[in-house]
């Protein structure tokens, strides 16, 4: 606990503006040459800037002032160019850097749409024109039928359905696919979730002059002005998380309407790069000096106990358990699709049930259900002879 005169000397320096923690949290910003002028910090946003007359504080609630280092994408480049633009009234750095973060959310919409047109028009009327039954809910219904009463499929009027289950993907497949989509898709969100904790937990400064300082190696974002954290978070940070909500419905639709497996890794590898499109701009239009500077900038941030907890072990069990209920939920949204698979798997991998017999999974005996050796499966020599002959 802190004394009356430790207590006194405190609020006389938050009433001065935070200038306390100027002197611990920031010393070594300036460059030589500007070591004698300092930012006037203060509080972060949302903090009382001065306490109670009867409360007391300790010092292990006391917020540390850290450096953190920006993603190498579009938005974070735009931060640190904007911070320096609007500092050095570079308007040219100023419309590049937004130009280049507009192309991104650009082309992601139209990536994003086209891929929503693509599931929602050609994979949504996938059997149309193929097969007999056009909807999944009649061949659920009559594969169920053909299970419970143990029944055989007939080759001509049910080639549409063996022709469907021999393709389908299994359920499980696809449950993993979309744990490795959606941990990828939290990989995006935590790249975003930096920004904003250095964004929103910048230190709040006076003048637009000590936003930033310049070193030899880098440059330090040491604060923004009051109301610069919101337009920044609402133009930088809010965008890029609604694509990458968009982002997961139409991608597990897209994933979850693949019918071929070998279809499935395509379609996959397509939203990566849609995901991607700003890492692709910032790599192939930033200079390598720039990119080099942009990895290198700093930003002071209020480290909170929650920034803590989210960068320690509790944040990885916590994305491993939102990525686990990001599965689930896409199972019960697309659940018409996926009891569909799996009665397609029960009825050509159970070699007892009379439906196996129309699919080739149930063969001979000494393949049927069993794991036959690969390099045997189409050994029609039993016993080859070894010899190398150069002349076709």
């Amino acid at each position: 606990m802190l004394g009356p005169q430790a207590l006194q000397q405190r609020r006389q320096q938050r009433q001065q503006g935070y200038g306390g923690a100027d002197e611990r949290g920031l010393r070594g910003f300036a460059p030589p040459g500007r070591a004698q002028r300092s930012p006037q910090l203060q509080p972060p946003r949302g903090k009382a800037a001065l306490l109670d007359d009867g409360m007391e504080s300790s010092d292990e609630t006391e917020e540390e002032l850290v450096l953190s280092n920006l993603h190498a994408n579009v938005y974070a480049a735009c931060f640190a160019l904007t911070v320096r633009g609007l500092r050095d009234k570079r308007t040219t750095t100023l419309l590049v850097s937004w130009l280049w973060v507009l192309l991104s959310i650009a082309f992601n919409v139209f990536l994003l749409y086209m891929a929503y047109y693509y599931v929602a028009f050609k994979l949504g009327n996938r059997f149309s024109g193929r097969f007999a039954q056009k909807q999944v809910p009649h061949a659920t219904a009559h594969l169920v039928e053909v299970i419970n009463g143990n029944k055989t499929l007939d080759p001509d009027r049910d080639q549409y359905l063996v022709t469907l289950c021999s393709d389908l993907p299994s359920p499980w497949f696809f449950c993993l696919v979309e744990f490795l989509f959606n941990a990828y898709l939290m990989a995006q969100l935590s790249t975003t979730r930096t920004l904003l904790f250095q964004i929103w937990n910048c230190p709040v400064v006076r003048r637009r002059d000590d936003t930033a300082e310049e070193r030899i190696e880098n440059m330090v974002v040491s604060g923004l002005l009051s109301y610069d954290a919101y337009w920044l978070c609402g133009l930088l940070v809010f965008p890029k998380m609604m694509l990458i909500a968009i982002l997961w419905y139409v991608g597990t639709a897209f994933i979850a309407f693949t019918t071929h497996i070998s279809t499935m890794a395509s379609r996959v590898l397509l939203l990566v790069c849609i995901a991607q499109v700003d890492v692709i701009i910032f790599e192939s239009f930033f200079s390598s000096s720039k990119k080099d500077w942009v990895t290198k900038v700093q930003v002071a941030q209020y480290s909170k106990q929650c920034t803590r907890y989210a960068t320690a072990w509790p944040g990885e069990l916590a994305k491993l358990g939102f990525v686990t209920v990001l599965c689930g939920l896409a199972w019960e949204l697309f659940s018409c699709e996926f009891d569909l698979r799996d009665l397609c798997w029960t009825c050509a991998r159970t070699c007892t049930l009379q439906c196996s017999a129309a699919f080739t999974f149930c063969g001979p005996e000494d393949l049927g259900a069993s794991w036959p050796w690969l390099h045997l499966m189409h050994n029609t020599n039993p016993n080859p002879t070894r010899s190398w002959n150069p002349i076709p």
